[in-house]
């Protein structure tokens, strides 16, 4: 597989930070806006960006639900960590806030269709720009791409499909509905491949499911904001239960945040829901960890498919890129934003930034080809818009 004289033995590279010294900032802030960093002004599902996972609603009764956002933390690469995956020490830039201050106003300045194509197209560009500049920076005496962890890692799409439906069904459960696997695996499937469109087409499909299931927009778009805030709550949870060993300050910070969120979503939860909802949100906690595991471990795979050794570790702390672009919400489905916070918060987890750049660049393709096909499928067998969530079967 590698490179070298005929007949060598392909040898594995171990993965060597690009600087040894120097700065990589990790940020995950907070705005003053806490709804998604956009200004308060009414917003409707129709106008969400942020990847499927939030959304405002119209305020009912003069009260607003809102997604918050985790303070601002900065990463700093201090003393390398051998590949532990582990976080720097922890800083927040006096600049954080005006720099979230003025992705609202993108974000806000973004919103119109018109807009949203000048944003994709522009996203489009960094995704394309970056991964090649990156692709070029990667080591020359890599091994060849592993085409079987290739493959391996577009399985695991489907089981993340298979997941991605088992959190519509929550979101469904929590508004009273009960939704059939196939039929929840159907709406993900295409919420998913329609999340790269230049609309929120995540957010407008299960949304709508939802809505053709007998309950309200309001409900709708709530129950999408509580299983968006699970989501980032549980994917903080694991990265700061990776980091405690190697870097016990940060992993508290990330800890003291993900409660806190998830909080949040249980107090959304119990607004929505009747009766007694421990068992919904356990059930919850359940789906949104299996889908951030199943994200890390084919990230992993994709990264070791370029020739090189990540951990796990390393792989899980990548998501993060994952949650920040989701936050930030200003190009669909976190398009380039993504890849370039992997490019920054690689050297802080003693991966090369090119590695992680171009790994959850591959990491992105893989994953949206691998669903166009299963959308195309699931549209071609089922010949409808949408299932009927509420078909009588049992959660």
């Amino acid at each position: 597989m590698g490179r070298g004289p005929p007949g060598a033995a392909a040898v594995r590279r171990p993965v060597v930070p690009e600087a040894a010294q120097g700065r990589h900032p990790f940020v995950v802030g907070r705005s003053r806006h806490p709804t998604s960093l956009a200004p308060p002004d009414p917003f409707t599902a129709r106008e969400s960006t942020i990847d499927g996972r939030f959304a405002r609603e119209e305020p009912e009764g003069g009260r607003s639900l809102r997604a918050s956002r985790p303070p601002a933390v900065d990463r700093r690469a201090g003393n390398r960590g051998g590949g532990c995956g582990c976080l720097r020490s922890p800083a927040v830039p006096a600049a954080v806030p005006d720099l979230l201050r003025r992705l609202a106003a993108l974000r806000s300045w973004a919103s119109t269709p018109g807009r949203r194509r000048i944003a994709y197209a522009v996203a489009v560009a960094i995704f394309v720009g970056s991964t090649v500049a990156a692709w070029q920076a990667l080591p020359a005496d890599r091994g060849d791409i592993d085409w079987s962890l290739i493959a391996l890692a577009a399985l695991l799409v489907v089981p993340g499909a298979v997941v991605n439906a088992e959190e519509y069904r929550v979101s469904a459960r929590i508004v009273g509905q009960r939704v059939a696997l196939p039929a929840a695996l159907r709406v993900s499937i295409i919420a998913a491949a329609f999340n790269l469109l230049p609309v929120p087409g995540s957010v407008l499909v299960r949304t709508r499911a939802l809505a053709k299931g007998g309950s309200s927009t309001g409900q709708a778009v709530t129950s999408t904001l509580a299983v968006g805030l699970a989501y980032i709550a549980v994917a903080l949870v694991i990265v700061a239960v990776v980091q405690v060993g190697a870097a016990p300050v940060q992993a508290v910070v990330l800890l003291v945040i993900g409660l806190a969120m998830l909080g949040g979503a249980a107090v959304l939860v119990r607004r929505l829901a009747d009766g007694p909802v421990g068992g919904m949100l356990q059930r919850l906690v359940a789906v949104e960890a299996l889908s951030v595991l199943v994200k890390a471990v084919r990230l992993y795979l994709t990264i070791e498919a370029l020739g090189f050794d990540p951990s796990i570790a390393q792989a899980t702390s990548l998501s993060m890129a994952t949650v920040a672009a989701s936050a930030i919400g200003i190009f669909p489905g976190g398009l380039g934003i993504r890849e370039l916070l992997s490019g920054l918060i690689a050297p802080a987890v003693d991966l090369p930034a090119s590695v992680g750049l171009v790994g959850t660049s591959m990491d992105r393709v893989i994953g949206l080809a691998t669903l166009s096909v299963l959308a195309a499928i699931v549209l071609f067998a089922t010949r409808e818009r949408l299932p009927r969530p509420d078909d009588g079967s049992h959660p």
